[in-house]
């Protein structure tokens, strides 16, 4: 079963573009407070002494927030794939 961090990556990464942050939530099943705790650990932002992982972007346009998946987010999802295909 794949992680909360996973499930949203898949989402981003199918939706093909920025999809708001309360939409998301509704999708994955999330309260907004835990979204914005998965989207700061793999967002462009580095937390504390730890690199940013990069694999989400998020923009505000002063109404709203939107997500959308990176192209590290993307190639990480390629590679958890093809890890879990390997294992067969």
């Amino acid at each position: 079963m794949p992680s909360s961090a996973e499930a949203l990556l898949r989402e981003l990464a199918a939706e093909g573009g920025e999809v708001s942050l309360p939409k998301l939530c509704k999708r994955l099943g999330l309260r907004m407070s835990v979204l914005l705790r998965m989207l700061a650990a793999l967002g462009e932002t580095p937390l504390g002494d730890a690199p940013a992982l990069g694999y989400i972007a998020v923009r505000d346009d002063g109404e709203r927030q939107f997500a959308r998946i990176t192209d590290a987010g993307l190639a990480w999802l390629a590679r958890e794939v093809g890890h879990r295909q390997g294992r067969g």
